[in-house]
């Protein structure tokens, strides 16, 4: 199973050696890195959304109470 993203020549693991050792020199490795960047930065500026009040209601009342019946 592989724990990152696999890298442009087909190869899958964490990522870390083909990222340090590949990188610097492959143009294929750089615009895959790019790509996966930018992609990263989008779906976190994205996710950056205020919960509504009426929400943030809901969602503390349904916690309490789960936690109530927990005990």
């Amino acid at each position: 199973m592989s724990n990152g993203p696999d890298d442009p020549h087909g190869r899958s693991g964490d990522g870390v050696e083909w990222r340090v050792v590949r990188s610097r020199r492959c143009e294929p490795c750089q615009a895959y890195l790019a790509t996966y960047r930018r992609a990263v930065e989008l779906g976190a500026a994205g996710g950056r959304v205020e919960m509504p009040a009426e929400m943030k209601a809901r969602l503390r009342e349904f916690l309490l109470s789960t936690l109530r019946d927990v005990k």
